[in-house]
């Protein structure tokens, strides 16, 4: 994809941001500076495997069902590229690091500032939760997958792996009912051993408790620094019992769904069934004039729009 321009988005020499096990992930600059994000199938990958091509095709259908909730990554577009006859998804460019990286980089020993910890949990609760209310189970949450950008906010990434259970099965087109059984009886799982559920590693059928267990993996590993349990302990409240609570063997000892593990987090702020929706900002127009969109997202002190990428300080 170097040197191509996808939707007036030129990817340059420097383009490659990331490559996973089945896609790559390129940044494209337009006339005006702004960046949006490009994933495609690994072309190595895609010439003889048409199923991870299926894969794809049932992530952009999910994303663009959860266009809605600004805690999971936006899909924007979907482009047919000529020269290649590749699918490719167009998305909001994010600049910043995953939390693995941030771990490694930031906090080796895990992130010990409770209300950072809070917020990082709540965005990726609400992204969940949103998630699990349209039937939508995520399937991979690790710190791989939850980014933390420049400007301060938590979004959550790849839902290459999710599954659709219950009615929405049938509404979103191109995405199978939820089985991790082969027709041969055999495990089909794929994800990340540390972090994934018992009953996800099994190969039988899941609920979001699946995704409650990999929560709770995941808040251990951002605030131990490890996702080794035996290496490391949670010391901060109340972050330790829910982590407990999360990652117990037996699916009926953890919690029932995020939104009852946010409102431990949060009890002053009740989810109203679309998800969890504290009180938001005062609304506030993108200072870019040229930006098309004029909306902003508030983490902390700061302001961001996630159309152009401009960024200000909020004076308080």
């Amino acid at each position: 994809m170097i040197g191509e321009t996808i939707n007036g988005y030129y990817i340059d020499e420097d383009g490659e941001i990331g490559v996973g096990g089945f896609a790559e992930v390129y940044v494209g600059k337009n006339q005006y500076g702004f960046k949006k994000a490009f994933k495609v199938v690994r072309p190595d990958k895609a010439e003889h495997n048409s199923d991870l091509c299926k894969r794809f095709r049932k992530e952009i259908s999910m994303l663009m069902a959860l266009g809605e909730c600004r805690e999971i990554v936006r899909a924007e577009n979907v482009h047919q590229h000529e020269n290649t006859n590749t699918t490719v998804l167009e998305m909001e460019y994010l600049d910043g690091r995953d939390f693995a990286k941030y771990i490694s980089e930031v906090a080796p020993q895990g992130i010990k500032d409770a209300d950072l910890l809070k917020k990082i949990a709540i965005k990726v609760l609400t992204a969940l939760d949103f998630a699990h209310n349209k039937d939508i189970l995520h399937l991979d949450v690790k710190p791989n997958n939850v980014f933390f950008t420049n400007a301060g906010y938590v979004v959550l990434l790849d839902f290459g792996i999710a599954k659709v259970v219950g009615e929405e099965a049938e509404k979103i087109q191109g995405v199978e009912n939820i089985t991790m059984l082969s027709d041969t009886g055999e495990s089909t799982f794929r994800g990340n051993p540390m972090f994934a559920s018992p009953e996800q590693q099994a190969g039988v059928k899941l609920t979001v408790a699946s995704d409650i267990y990999s929560f709770g993996k995941t808040l251990h590993f951002l605030a131990t620094g490890t996702a080794d349990v035996n290496a490391a302990d949670v010391t901060i409240e109340p972050f330790a019992s829910i982590v407990d609570k999360c990652t117990q063997p037996k699916i009926r000892n953890r919690y029932t769904s995020c939104k009852e593990i946010l409102e431990v987090l949060n009890g002053g702020y009740k989810s109203t069934g679309g998800g969890y929706n504290p009180p938001p900002p005062t609304a506030k127009r993108c200072g870019n004039a040229s930006c098309p969109r004029k909306e902003e997202r508030y983490e902390m002190n700061w302001s961001y729009c996630s159309w152009c990428g401009t960024k200000s300080l909020i004076n308080c």
